[in-house]
């Protein structure tokens, strides 16, 4: 419905306007944070909330080409940033293993913060009546979130969440590995590609009528697949 919506968005507007991509990009934003709020939100509204609009913003500059130095720097920031995203989500896990229902073993150990995390029963209200003010917090308890609230306001809760889900902008750095490696596309062709113009299928993400080939990180290729 979401996809349909901005289908026909374009349509209201002018070719050029960016007011669909605006208007998508809002409903997304809400759609985010209330599911953050309210944990009934189905996943699949969860997930579309978290991707970019489908959409795409339009614009009539040109797009520059990136040198091969500017590459290299942006693959190596990129690869760091997710593996910064794996250890963190690791680091969730092996707190979620270790994690207990804190109705019954308490509120104070991090683990079980997590554990309730994961299972619904983390709000601000639960967080406010079972734990004290931070400055009493267990040392635990304040190292992380002290570490993990890279964004100022983001909160215990947020915290929490920060190390057992992906954020949207942990998305970004595995977009740019993607861009980096499609290299038999213009700037201008990327920046116009839309959602009906994939197909999704096991072995990966295609355009139709168009060669695909996927690459080693190294520039060996792996396989080469041509849709028809």
């Amino acid at each position: 419905m979401i996809h349909a919506w901005g289908r026909h968005l374009l349509k209201q507007y002018p070719e050029h306007s960016r007011r669909p991509w605006g208007l998508e990009r809002a409903l997304l934003a809400l759609l985010s944070h209330g599911a953050e709020r309210d944990l009934d939100v189905p996943e699949r509204v969860r997930r579309r909330a978290a991707a970019p609009p489908g959409v795409r913003k339009a614009t009539g500059q040109v797009l520059d080409e990136f040198s091969n130095a500017e590459r290299v720097a942006m693959r190596k920031a990129a690869q760091n940033d997710v593996r910064a995203l794996e250890r963190r989500l690791a680091q969730g896990r092996e707190l979620l293993e270790a994690g207990q229902d804190p109705r019954e073993h308490g509120w104070l150990e991090l683990s079980n913060l997590i554990w309730a995390t994961r299972h619904g029963l983390v709000d601000g209200r639960a967080l406010a009546d079972n734990l004290p003010l931070s400055r009493n917090w267990p040392p635990e308890i304040r190292e992380f979130a002290q570490k993990t609230g890279i964004w100022p306001g983001i909160g215990l809760m947020g915290c929490l969440h920060h190390v057992l889900f992906p954020r949207e902008i942990d998305l970004h750095p595995f977009r740019v590995l993607l861009l980096l490696e499609m290299t038999d596309c213009t700037s201008e062709e990327l920046h116009a590609l839309q959602v009906p113009d994939l197909e999704f299928s096991a072995e990966g993400v295609e355009r139709p009528g168009q060669a695909r080939r996927a690459r080693h990180r190294d520039g060996e290729p792996l396989t080469t697949k041509t849709s028809s």
